[in-house]
């Protein structure tokens, strides 16, 4: 775009040229001092609208690269863990957990899950071998499915021992049904 601008430019100064000494001499041709200061104006004007072109096309690069950036960070980065029956309870499964800024969607998947009712979730503290308390609240798991958005970022969920436990139901917390620790050797 820059090269065909600088391109008018020149016919445009050409024409002008051609155009004051086709006269031969009339009143109507510039004087030599006049055509050359309208052609080293002409001449600056072309430079500074291909400077300015460059700055916009500049402009419009960074702001695209920046808005893909942008995206790019807005995507959600995914992992899964294996959700492992507790107590005798045959409840087998995964969580996932998608990340998105300071936002983390906790997804669990059981099978085998009480077909009867809901069952109580929560990211504990500590590892499935000993529990803390709960970190994290999470969606009552309802036919093998829960989803819940939870306020953290993902490093936060896997960045140090936390475990997400699943239990029989609200009446009967104490039974553990599936567990699963939020670390790299449980990654699924």
């Amino acid at each position: 775009m820059r090269i065909g601008f600088v391109f008018a430019i020149a016919a445009t100064l050409a024409f002008t040229a051609c155009t004051g000494n086709s006269q031969n001499g009339s009143e109507n041709s510039p004087a030599p001092a006049e055509s050359t200061n309208a052609m080293s104006g002409m001449a600056t004007a072309a430079s500074n609208a291909g400077k300015a072109v460059t700055g916009a096309a500049g402009a419009v690069a960074k702001t695209a690269a920046g808005a893909a950036g942008g995206m790019a960070q807005m995507a959600p980065h995914t992992q899964s863990y294996a959700l492992k029956a507790q107590n005798g309870s045959g409840e087998n499964g995964k969580v996932t957990l998608a990340g998105t800024g300071s936002k983390t969607t906790v997804t669990i998947s059981l099978a085998g899950e009480n077909t009867t009712g809901k069952q109580p979730a929560h990211i504990h503290i500590g590892p499935c071998s000993k529990l803390g308390a709960v970190k994290y609240p999470l969606s009552d798991v309802v036919l093998g499915k829960s989803v819940t958005v939870v306020s953290a970022p993902l490093a936060a969920l896997t960045g140090g021992t936390l475990a997400v436990n699943v239990h029989e139901s609200a009446a009967n917390l104490a039974k553990y049904v599936s567990c699963g620790d939020l670390t790299k050797a449980n990654m699924k």
